[in-house]
């Protein structure tokens, strides 16, 4: 049986979890199994659980526990031989480390959880996802966030006054990777791709506004292509 180091946050959410009836888990479950692969960052995770709302579960303490919880499921349970070795082992390492806080699980509570963690580590969804993760991660970099900022730049006549002439419209693309160095490849999934789509078509649609907007001021625009 595998142990695991319970940080006092992971522990938080263990109680949680172990207070959850077996539809709340289920619940859980199903919920991680469809959006597993976009929770990868507390702001994304809010997004999703407040379009998706959780019954058993309010946005604030579904993301806390996802921040919890994920580690578990992306890190060990792709390696693990099945959930029930997991949630085992989870399950005693919580009881130590709620012995070592003074305030240990009850038998009942002990069943509980284990039985709720099962739910949501032996569903098969939810184990083929976070091995699919996993694989993604044993890249160099992957992809944590993009952004693009657009940008008007002026051109002064070339006679030396100190007049507007035209305009650019330029974008800065903003990439946040796992990588450090400046020349990398990102790999990215599908969800990737949607929010690298996104960012750009909505640089097209500011570009498009920013040129009305320069129209309007009376003066040119240098189009780069």
């Amino acid at each position: 049986m595998q142990f695991f180091n319970v940080q006092s946050k992971a522990l938080n959410m263990l109680r949680g979890v172990a207070r959850l009836n077996a539809a709340g888990a289920a619940e859980l479950a199903n919920f991680l199994a469809e959006n597993l692969e976009k929770l990868q960052t507390p702001t994304e995770a809010y997004r999703i659980v407040s379009e998706k709302p959780l019954k058993a579960v309010d946005p604030d303490t579904a993301v806390l526990w996802f921040n919890n919880l994920l580690p578990f499921i992306y890190e060990v349970l792709p390696s693990a031989v099945d959930g029930d070795e997991v949630a085992t082992g989870l399950v005693h390492s919580a009881q130590a480390a709620a012995k070592a806080d003074g305030n240990e699980f009850t038998g009942s509570a002990l069943k509980k959880l284990r039985a709720n963690l099962l739910t949501i580590l032996d569903n098969a969804t939810v184990r083929i996802k976070a091995k699919a993760m996993r694989l993604l991660a044993t890249h160099e970099r992957a992809l944590s966030q993009c952004e693009i900022f657009s940008d008007i730049r002026p051109v002064f006549k070339t006679d030396g006054k100190i007049e507007v002439e035209s305009a650019v419209v330029y974008h800065t693309l903003r990439i946040e990777h796992t990588g450090s160095d400046d020349t990398f490849s990102i790999a990215l999934d599908s969800h990737d791709l949607k929010r690298l789509k996104k960012a750009v078509e909505r640089a097209i649609e500011k570009e498009s506004a920013l040129s009305t907007f320069i129209a309007g001021a009376g003066i040119g625009e240098i189009k780069l292509s």
